[in-house]
């Protein structure tokens, strides 16, 4: 265990992972500002070079109850890190819960690279896959962090989408905030400005917004006679963006200050905007298409004696449509074999999604509502011990024709004798090389199918947010 200077507690991740291997950053690529847990790393390689699409996945407990609902964010980092001293830094395939959510694409630069998203749990559990994309390039992470959020909380987002970080960002602050300031570890990165103020209200009450933005940002902001701000290289369709306002002073009889907000010279805001002292004012903005060239601006009303101002921003792209799970019955009694033959334990995540990383053993009706497991195929592997009752009784799938040779004695000399309910013999026949082949081309015509909408995420990099006082 490790608490960071964030007050952050960190614990290894042996208990949620069994596959894979440790390793450590060489000290030569370590500098001062690298995170402590950014210098250790767990790699996953594959021996199997005709096996590629293959998923590694953490299964994180949430504690939720089959009908409960809760949101979360999660946070994975890469830092390569020269580790192996081959100088070829992998790309790989980041996905949860069977949907694919980014492409990420490693460095030999000295900069970790983070991707967030938020997202709804339907289960008790939530798994978080890395997973390899091309022969020898194996996938790693160095953190992964996990956070439960009020199911309240960016609420304009259906359940059956997720959200992938953009930006966020702390106007006229000179340092980035996040836990303990913020109770659910947001990272709001530094804007700085020549024109940031200081509230000067002795305490600004943030629960009566849906997103709950810690006070620590609301006490700063930044302010322009017409003020305009914009997203760096944002490119990407269906954007959220949310924005902030707290009034940073008491306004004395005769001063207001209201404004409206535009997009180039598209006019967004319904309303006036006019930030509340000692509070927040949130606004969200959905579907939004955002260019290199766009621009917002911050323009007051014409009665307005004060500038706008602006506290804090965040943005996201909005993923495509989530995918359905594996029917659960059929998950467990899948882990119910995989507990009962260890060779089969480096086998994680969804069963079935993506279909692309689909496990290699089993046949899936990804038409059925949810999908469902319809066939094993336990070839290449010489099992023995007990076949779970639930696998012998189900009748949602079957063991394929010619592979296991179920009733056979496992101990030496039974001569084939029938095996008693505990002693179960699967023989197995050789897959070819060529029909392994095959199997592959196979997941690789249906991946690029899938890879053709796979929507990518942009790194979190400071500054994320570009700001300009006035135009």
């Amino acid at each position: 265990m490790y608490t960071d200077e964030n007050s952050i507690p960190w614990t290894g991740d042996a208990d949620f992972m069994q596959i894979g291997f440790p390793k450590v950053v060489p000290s030569i690529n370590v500098n001062d500002n690298l995170p402590l847990p950014m210098r250790t790393l767990r790699v996953f390689p594959n021996s199997d070079n005709y096996l590629i699409w293959k998923k590694y996945c953490y299964s994180i407990d949430i504690g939720t109850a089959g009908s409960d609902l809760v949101r979360i964010l999660v946070r994975a980092s890469f830092y390569y890190g020269n580790y192996d001293g081959l100088s070829n830094p992998p790309s790989f395939e980041l996905m949860f819960d069977g949907n694919y959510w980014t492409k990420v694409q490693t460095t030999l630069d000295n900069k970790p690279l983070s991707y967030e998203t938020i997202y709804v749990v339907k289960a008790k559990a939530t798994n978080i896959c890395i997973a390899q994309r091309e022969p020898g390039m194996n996938p790693f992470i160095s953190t992964l962090e996990v956070c439960r959020l009020r199911y309240t909380m960016y609420n304009a987002v259906p359940a059956n989408y997720a959200l992938f970080a953009m930006a966020r960002g702390a106007f006229g602050s000179n340092k980035t905030i996040r836990y303990p300031d913020d109770t659910y570890d947001r990272i709001w990165f530094e804007v700085p400005s020549a024109n940031a103020v200081t509230s000067d209200a002795p305490s600004i009450t943030t629960g009566t917004t849906y997103n709950e933005p810690p006070m620590a940002i609301m006490q700063k902001a930044i302010t322009g006679s017409n003020l305009s701000f914009w997203v760096p290289d944002p490119s990407a369709f269906n954007v959220y963006m949310y924005l902030y306002f707290s009034e940073v002073t008491s306004l004395s009889a005769g001063e207001t200050r209201s404004f409206l907000l535009y997009r180039d010279k598209i006019l967004m805001s319904a309303h006036r905007i006019s930030p509340p002292y000692e509070s927040v004012l949130e606004l969200s903005y959905t579907n939004l298409y955002l260019s290199n060239d766009t621009k917002f601006y911050l323009v007051p009303t014409a009665n307005s004696t004060l500038p706008p101002i602006l506290n804090a921003m965040e943005t996201y792209s909005l993923s495509q449509e989530l995918n359905e799970g594996t029917d659960p019955n059929d998950v467990q009694g899948l882990e119910m074999l995989k507990k009962a033959y260890s060779v089969l334990r480096d086998w994680t995540g969804d069963p079935c999604r993506p279909s692309s990383y689909s496990w290699i053993w089993i046949s899936c009706d990804l038409n059925a509502d949810p999908p469902r497991v319809t066939a094993l195929d336990l070839s290449d592997n010489d099992l023995c011990g007990p076949v779970p009752s639930s696998i012998k009784s189900s009748n949602n799938y079957r063991l394929q024709q010619g592979n296991p040779n179920i009733g056979k004695s496992c101990s030496p000399g039974s001569n084939g004798k029938d095996a008693t309910d505990t002693e179960v013999k699967i023989k197995i026949r050789e897959t070819k090389p060529e029909q392994k082949m095959e199997q592959t081309r196979k997941r690789d015509r249906t991946a690029m199918l899938e890879l053709r909408n796979h929507i990518k995420t942009e790194l979190m990099e400071q500054p994320r947010i570009g700001a300009q006082p006035d135009i």
